[in-house]
């Protein structure tokens, strides 16, 4: 029997308007969360009202705009939080702390599960392979689903990309992980971080960051 097609939400979340998504199948309830960046209530609602179950988060980096809410999803669900593990710091470091204060958004617990290049995470009919892709952060994952579903995080956008010019970013490890992308059947959808999706075909076409 063939898989079931995987069905996903997004939400467009917290001050910076970071996506992110509720991955899900008809024949299961459990999901998955990718990158709850804010206003929990959002995603508690729409899991409430299909009633569905949460497995894990997963975080595609440790950015705070990216993990706002899973302080109040992993006490609400008992679920774990997965993130890559040259991410891990950048959850509990000083100055995420500090800008948690700043901007008033709950600062992360710890990871519970650390995430690697290749690792196949399967939930609920779901499958995700784990694609390091570092540049923005040092351990930026994208998401890549046998559907040609990719999350891309904040590495790759429509029409842009994420920066690199930040403490824990590297340029030339971006050019490096945007080149493994450009690899994929042009077709893939890109789901990103920020804004509206894409496919690879139309970013090796209109991106001016993969023109390289």
């Amino acid at each position: 029997m063939a898989p079931e097609k995987i069905k996903y939400k997004k939400f467009a979340v917290g001050e910076l308007q970071a996506n992110a998504y509720i991955l899900f199948v008809d024949n299961s309830e459990r999901c998955l969360i990718i990158d709850p960046g804010g206003e929990a209530y959002k995603l508690i609602k729409f899991i409430k009202n299909n009633c569905l179950e949460p497995a894990t988060i997963i975080l595609t980096h440790g950015h705070l705009d990216h993990c706002g809410a899973a302080k109040e999803l992993k006490s609400l669900y008992k679920i774990p939080i997965m993130i890559h593990k040259n991410d891990k710091d950048l959850l509990i470091s000083p100055l995420y702390m500090e800008l948690s204060n700043l901007l008033s958004i709950p600062q992360p617990p710890k990871a519970d599960l650390l995430l690697k290049d290749d690792e196949i995470i399967k939930e609920g009919g779901i499958e995700l392979k784990v694609i390091h892709t570092p540049g923005h952060t040092q351990g930026s994952i994208c998401l890549k689903s046998s559907e040609n579903l990719l999350f891309t995080g904040d590495t790759l956008f429509n029409g842009s990309v994420g920066r690199s010019d930040l403490q824990e970013s590297d340029p030339y490890k971006l050019k490096i992980s945007l080149n493994i992308l450009k690899q994929f059947p042009p077709d893939t959808i890109i789901l990103p971080g920020h804004g509206e999706s894409s496919t690879i075909k139309q970013e090796i076409e209109l991106n001016p960051f993969l023109n390289f």
